[in-house]
């Protein structure tokens, strides 16, 4: 049990306990010396505290490096050191329990300290990159070192070719491009170094000033994580497993890898669209000259391959779509997902992402292969108006401010604010006003009362459309108009007769015309 906690299969893997874990300025003095001076090469190096233990792999006599024996493993509590049948069990499995997770982030390959490192600059460095050994590495981080009594950082870094930053440990060699700033520690007139770790071969340099140095290479530490193998069943990078890696090259369905296919996944490795690994378990096919051979049952002659692909609205890629046939989950999208389906069935397919509206239709299989292309559209508000009324009573005239009440129902699959304009089209000039509209949810209504909207004081007195549009603060776009119609008047003055004698005395009872048409008597 205690082997199996720090390692797989019984051994220790070395990548347990990080490397220079004690070894900081100012936390080794914090370590409890060896027992034995035969053990200061793995005490400062293997080391790792929890709580009142210390864990230390060491390389005593019998051990391997790393060590494969679980008596090459002791604890101290500062003072005395145990191996590990000499402390209470809880204290162990405590311990153990603490120690980083195996396989975790290491360095694959290390340039070490250059020892004449000045002259150094910021810039751009591109190299090829070897690294030794057997089976597959992901690249999780490049780092620098900084010349003495100076910083230095690796601020962004890629490498290629493939995809996810995955290669293949051996003789494959990947182009590296690492950007630095600060003042690493740098390597002059080198133009390959070549460690147990790697090769690292100079390519380019180009420093912050833009100029060219030849042969200079940056002081790297380059980590990384082993990656297993990939199986039949189990998902790849790119795909649901590596059953459907295969059929989903098998370009005529004829049960093989041939090698069209194979170029096929090679220019899309250089593409970045699938991994080194995933490029290897196809030339495992090949070379099997069948899927079945390669991925057992894979293959079915009696079914045909369909291809699955999903796009947005705009033509672009859509991956991670949910795929479901006849309601099981079949795998997602990346954009496409192929899958062997009898020929002449009808299935029920849905095609599922958050944030978009599902799409379900009806297929009848072909007797051959085909791809169906689906685009997913987007969930939307969709703002709709159910009333618009003006509610200012009488005349309207130039130059009036009236009320307007609006309600507005979303009819749409997502809540959302947005924006009602109201314009009317008067002559000689229109006049439009807008108004901010809470949040509304899908299937909900609501009245926005009283709108203060102004008539241009110029306005002619005229009937006028007064038109309202609304548009969802995510979208922009008007989703629906409703218009009513505005007569404006001429605004009246009351004009007061008074009649008077020669004497300047009132003077009743004068009946007053106006345009022949009698109004009344004074």
């Amino acid at each position: 049990n205690l082997m199996a906690k720090l390692g797989e299969g019984g051994t220790i893997n070395e990548a347990v306990i990080p490397e220079e874990y004690g070894n900081s300025s100012g936390n080794q003095d914090k370590w409890c010396k060896p027992p034995t001076a035969s053990y200061i090469g793995w005490w400062s190096s293997k080391l790792y505290k929890h709580k009142k233990v210390l864990i230390a792999i060491l390389l005593a006599d019998g051990c391997s490096n790393p060590p494969d024996n679980v008596d090459c493993i002791y604890f101290t509590d500062w003072a005395t050191y145990y191996t590990w049948n000499e402390l209470p069990e809880e204290i162990v499995t405590e311990a153990l329990d603490a120690l980083p997770v195996t396989g975790s982030s290491k360095a694959v390959f290390d340039t070490g300290k250059s020892s004449s490192p000045y002259p150094s600059i910021s810039g751009v460095f591109k190299g090829k990159l070897t690294i030794k050994g057997t089976g597959y590495l992901k690249i999780t981080d490049i780092k620098t070192r900084a010349c003495s009594d100076a910083t230095a950082q690796v601020t962004s870094w890629s490498i290629s070719p493939g995809k996810g930053n995955e290669i293949k440990r051996g003789a494959e060699e990947y182009n590296i491009e690492v950007h630095l700033s600060g003042y690493p520690q740098m390597f002059h007139d080198v133009e390959t170094i070549e460690n147990s770790d790697g090769k690292l071969t100079f390519v380019s340099f180009t420093d912050a000033n833009n100029n060219t140095r030849s042969n200079w290479i940056p002081s790297l530490i380059i980590e990384g994580e082993t990656l297993p193998e990939l199986t039949c069943s189990a998902p790849t990078p790119s795909f649901a497993s590596g059953c459907e890696l295969l059929l989903s090259y098998d370009k005529d369905s004829n049960g093989k890898i041939d090698i069209t296919d194979m170029g096929i996944a090679w220019n899309n490795y250089h593409e970045k669209k699938i991994t080194i690994r995933e490029v290897d378990f196809l030339w495992g096919a090949w070379e099997k000259n069948s899927i079945n051979a390669k991925c057992p049952g894979c293959y079915s002659p009696s079914k045909v391959s369909i291809t699955f692909v999903t796009k947005a609205e705009d033509g672009s890629e859509l991956r991670e779509v949910k795929l479901y046939i006849d309601g099981d989950l079949i795998g997602e999208t990346m954009p496409s997902l192929t899958v062997s389906l009898e020929p002449g069935k009808t299935v029920h397919v849905k095609l599922v992402k958050e944030g978009y509206r599902t799409v379900e239709f009806d297929y009848t299989v072909p007797n051959t292969a085909t791809t169906v292309t689906k685009t997913l559209v987007a969930k939307k508000p969709d703002f709709r108006f159910t009333n618009a009324a003006v509610i200012t009573g009488g005349d309207i005239h130039p130059g009036d401010t009236i009320q307007l009440s609006v309600t507005i129902k979303n009819v749409g699959d997502k809540a959302d604010t947005g924006n009602l304009f109201v314009k009317i089209n008067t002559d000689p000039q229109s006049h439009y006003e807008m108004y901010s509209i809470s949040e509304i949810k899908p299937n909900e209504t609501k009245t926005f009362s009283p709108l203060s909207f102004a008539v241009p004081s110029n306005a002619i007195p005229n009937t006028y459309s007064l038109v309202f549009y609304i548009a969802p603060t995510s979208t922009g776009k008007s989703t629906d108009e409703r218009t009513l119609s505005v007569t404006l008047v001429k605004a009246t003055v009351e004009v007061t007769f008074v009649t008077k004698d020669e004497q300047g005395n009132e003077l009743r009872g004068v009946d007053v015309y106006i345009d022949g048409v009698k109004k009344g008597t004074t």
